[in-house]
């Protein structure tokens, strides 16, 4: 089973008025402190602050992909970890948000970012990848319905043999499913509510359906989620990194 890492995320919420097309006036990055551990903050205003991240996973959330959209994406662009703090030339209210839906009014001018101080550059391709189809099982899932009325960005969990997620969305399950399965989910559900959800499994049964535990992550799926994973083949949108430099400290 592939080894989970979730990073730390803070959200603050701004008061001040959003501005879809800002770009940050002011940036430094330098090489992070070996062994960092992962932090990613949006302050209130418009204030970005990133610790222990890599440039693979800054381009994943700022284009929001998940990490198989990624090509091209080796070497210290996924090994290095860097230091960042930058502040946008615009105040920004940050809409409440949960990992990995990065707000695009943040992501925008991470992008620019990216490009600018890393000389980042990409183009996309279509793919056909073997992935893993998550459905409804025949009689319908079994997720918990969360309070509709709750503002509150969903949490979620993730360890050996176990995930728990409170007030999540969908999208929230899958970043969890494609960190540890052996190739990536595609949701299929048609599920858009939020909901609560808390699933035992053996904790090495990840890697495949041919897991035969009785309590592999697939069986826990469709016996206690009411979902199922499929083998298949699907269409994939990848951002391919054509090249990058490391950036100057400033």
């Amino acid at each position: 089973m592939n080894k989970t890492i979730i990073p730390v995320i803070m959200l603050l919420r701004s008061a001040l008025p959003a501005c879809a097309q800002a770009t940050f006036e002011a940036a430094a990055i330098k090489p992070a402190a070996p062994g960092a551990r992962t932090v990613i903050a949006v302050q209130p205003g418009g204030r970005f602050v990133a610790n222990g991240v890599s440039l693979k996973l800054l381009t994943g959330l700022a284009w929001h992909l998940a990490n198989y959209q990624l090509a091209g994406a080796d070497g210290w662009i996924a090994d290095a970890q860097w230091t960042i703090e930058a502040k946008t030339d615009e105040a920004l209210t940050i809409p409440a948000w949960a990992p990995p839906n990065l707000p695009e009014v943040i992501a925008i001018p991470i992008r620019a970012l990216l490009e600018d101080r890393f000389q980042l550059k990409t183009h996309h391709e279509t793919r056909n990848l073997p992935v893993y189809r998550l459905t409804a099982g025949k009689t319908g899932s079994r997720l918990t319905q969360a309070d509709p009325s709750s503002s509150v960005p969903g949490t979620f969990r993730a360890g050996p043999g176990a995930i728990t997620v409170t007030s999540a969305t969908m999208d929230q399950l899958i970043t969890l499913l494609n960190r540890m399965t052996d190739r990536p989910v595609i949701d299929k559900t048609g599920i858009a509510y939020r909901f609560d959800l808390k699933l035992h499994f053996a904790p090495e049964s990840a890697t495949g359906p041919s897991a035969t535990e009785e309590a592999s992550l697939f069986t826990a799926l469709q016996e206690q989620a009411g979902l199922r994973l499929e083998a298949a083949t699907e269409a994939v949108d990848v951002l391919v990194i054509d090249s990058a430099r490391r950036p100057s400290e400033n």
